[in-house]
């Protein structure tokens, strides 16, 4: 039988809950045998979870507790019991006399995180990201050249351990940091690797299923089913992003920018990309397997199987993958390393070193494809932005530095940047090379428009195949290309600004088509809630936050009430935007010189968007030195320098202050010298040069260059005044 034809299979979901701590009580495992079609369906029809055990797809592993073990025999499945007791199994696995020179526990791998840090702190930064339930350490490691800094280069992310008795992925990747740390300023190449790039290794995903062997973390949930996009409740989730160990690894994505995130696993050997949670190709299908062939070329293995989760492995809901696809438009993968959970100590080698060139090369080509800055055409400052090229899944700028960066094959593209407050950017005929990025800085003029930014959870009760489920279709202006729910579908948006309680309708939903659906939305100012509902109703409709005495909210969690077809295309709400009534306050200025002479005066104006009604200025070196006009007028500034200024507006229900540093650059007041009076005879020219390179020039002669010619035509006998101001 084939491999496809094993994985299509979907993981079923369970209604117990695991212990707290560990394995179930009388848990063993068990592997079927799986050779035909009919094999498949009789084991799906049991539903009970199950995971491939062979990378042929012939058997299935699966946990189980007796009274599960009988339901499993009903189905008349060859099966035998691999592991009679997981608990009594892994008892003191970490006293094991070879641990080390075996793998490293859970306290020596912290210990070597610290000492990394500490012995290479110009290059290595240890960050912590939290604290599991068991009260463990969730660290992981930033390497970079300047380390402490944020840069505009691309950033990747290496994870392991997120399965707790997958012992491999952790040990690979603290050998990987020690090996990178060990190699700067020795080997050429992956000290380029660590100038030019930002790499966050991240051992252990769940360290108390590490300590007590479990797939699971201490709250018996498997945390790579805990994810938000496309959350489903496989796995013993009881929410999506409702452990500590999922939030943080959320928390640490959404906070920074990887191209690629790249989730360690043990079971098989295998790469495996979006979708995981349906069989449709994603929509940078290209680029994804094309990186991928790049990984399975460059490992070890000799040949490396790689595909779409679904296909090639098995389908779940809620995984790592599919949140930094789905919810970032950046490369997400799971890669299964062993066909042993725990391979022997012996190979721990030969594992790392299968991976460890494939690992330099994504590192290397993550640079690779499209990159640059977006900036505010006004101020310079940088944009929060999402990025879209051609029609793939977009991507989101670095709010502080303004770098964005994407990974692509060669061709050509086009490139729209859309950001809250600024008119949308298309820019066209990008050529990307075979080897190699495409720079493409944008500015962004400022317009007033704000609209959802950004996905961070959802749900589609039972998938919907029949729709493709698109969710960047709601974020942005409404386009005619929404998102639909799905019948009792949800999704929560981040609006990227705070909505705030003014004056009517604070914001309204946008439904595409014209048939009206039902729906109910709510709002909170915390990614994981509480949510307050705020209404509910049909089709397209506003809504008054003072209604429901909500002062503000950020996200926003939109569902669908089970109106029109239950499946197919188009089922659920169909979301094409939500848009803010009431413009945040968001304040803007500028000046009609920002570089003059010392002794000038500058003429300061408002560009606010959100309708304030009172302003202060701040003029430190300036006189006055503070005004509450709009629009001051005359401020001087007499000594050279560069010099703040700030702007504090309010619009009666909030106040917001914006500083702009070293906005007033103040130049020495230049002195012009034309030397002494000059003698020249008839039709002859004089050079005349004013000095002060970089000032603006003002002739009596009409010129406004730093040197002219001038000559005696028309002037005769007699003497003729030239002056200059700079």
């Amino acid at each position: 039988m084939s491999r496809g034809l094993f994985f299509s299979f979907i993981l079923m979901v369970l209604s117990y809950q695991l212990q707290a701590q560990g394995w179930r009580k009388d848990e063993m495992e068990v592997v079927v045998k799986t050779a035909t079609a009919a094999d498949l369906q009789r084991l799906t029809s049991v539903s009970l979870p199950f995971e491939p055990a062979s990378s042929d797809g012939s058997s299935a592993r699966m946990y189980l507790v007796p009274k599960e073990l009988e339901q499993l025999k009903t189905s008349g499945l060859d099966y035998r019991i691999t592991i009679p007791d997981m608990n009594a199994h892994y008892a003191g696995y970490w006293d094991n006399p070879l641990v080390p020179p075996g793998y490293y526990t859970y306290e020596q791998i912290i210990a070597i995180v610290d000492s990394l840090a500490t012995n290479f702190p110009s290059i290595c930064k240890k960050e912590m990201l939290g604290t599991s339930v068991g009260n463990r350490q969730l660290a992981a490691l930033k390497i970079s050249d300047f380390v402490n800094d944020d840069e505009n280069e691309p950033e990747i992310f290496f994870d392991g351990g997120i399965h707790g008795d997958e012992v491999g992925g952790s040990q690979n990747m603290i050998m990987f940091a020690r090996d990178l740390c060990k190699a700067y300023g020795t080997d050429p190449a992956i000290t380029d690797l660590i100038n030019t790039r930002e790499i966050w290794i991240y051992p252990m995903v769940n360290p108390d299923g590490r300590v007590a062997m479990s797939r699971y973390n201490n709250n018996g949930v498997d945390c790579n089913r805990d994810n938000g996009y496309m959350w489903d409740g496989e796995g013993f989730s009881p929410g999506a992003f409702s452990q500590v160990e999922t939030k943080t690894l959320r928390n640490v994505i959404i906070d920074n920018q990887f191209v690629v995130y790249t989730n360690y696993h043990s079971g098989t050997e295998i790469i495996s990309y979006p979708w995981s949670y349906r069989a449709n190709s994603p929509r940078d299908l290209v680029h994804l397997n094309h990186l991928a062939q790049v990984y399975s070329t460059s490992s070890g293995y000799g040949s490396l199987t790689y595909g779409q989760g679904y296909i090639v492995m098995y389908a779940i809901n809620g995984s790592t993958k599919d949140f930094q696809y789905g919810s970032l438009g950046q490369v997400g993968w799971s890669i299964e390393i062993s066909n042993d959970k725990q391979p022997a100590s012996s190979q721990i080698s030969y594992y790392y070193n299968a991976n460890k060139p494939s690992m330099l090369e994504v590192i290397k080509q993550c640079g690779w494809g499209l990159s640059g800055t977006v900036f505010d055409s006004l101020s310079g400052e940088p944009v929060r932005a999402s990025v879209w090229v051609n029609d793939l899944y977009p991507v989101y700028t670095d709010p502080v530095v303004g770098d964005y960066h994407k990974y692509v094959v060669s061709g050509t593209y086009t490139l729209t940047v859309k950001a809250n407050g600024y008119q949308t950017k298309v820019v066209t005929g990008i050529t990307v090379p075979a080897q190699g990025t495409a720079v493409t800085d944008v500015q962004l003029a400022p317009e007033p428009g704000f609209y959802a930014y950004k996905v961070t959870s959802c749900r589609i009760p039972g998938n919907n195949f029949g729709d493709e489920g698109y969710t960047p279709g709601c974020i942005g202006k409404a386009d005619s290309i929404p998102y639909s729910l799905g019948r009792t579908g949800w999704i929560i948006l981040d609006m990227g600004d705070t909505i705030y309680n003014k004056d009517g309708n604070d914001f309204r939903l946008i439904q595409h088509g014209t048939t009206k659906k039902s729906f109910t939305v709510s709002g909170g100012n915390n990614i994981d809630g509480p949510f307050t509902i705020i209404g509910t109703a049909t089709g397209t409709a506003a809504f008054d936050l003072g209604a429901v005495a909500l002062s503000k909210v950020r996200y926003l969690q939109v569902k669908d009430n089970a109106t029109g077809v239950v499946s197919g295309s188009g089922a659920g709400y169909n979301l094409d935007a939500v848009e803010m009534l009431n413009l945040p306050l968001v304040v803007r200025f500028n000046a009609d010189a920002t570089s003059p002479c010392a002794g000038a005066t500058v003429n300061f104006a408002d560009a606010s968007f959100g309708n304030p009604t009172s302003w202060t200025w701040s003029f430190p070196g300036g006189t006055p030195s503070i005004s509450t006009q709009q629009n001051p007028a005359g401020i001087r500034y007499d000594a050279p320098g560069l010099y703040d200024v700030s702007l504090t507006a309010s619009d009666g229900f909030t106040t917001v202050t914006r500083t702009m540093h070293g906005y007033m650059n103040i130049l020495e007041a230049p002195v012009a010298s034309l030397g002494s009076d000059t003698t020249i005879c008839m039709w002859n020219s004089l050079v005349l040069n004013a000095g002060n390179p970089g000032c603006r020039y003002l002739w009596s002669t009409g010129d406004t260059t730093q040197i002219i010619t001038i000559d005696s035509t028309g002037t005769g006998l007699g003497t003729r005044d030239i002056w200059v101001q700079a």
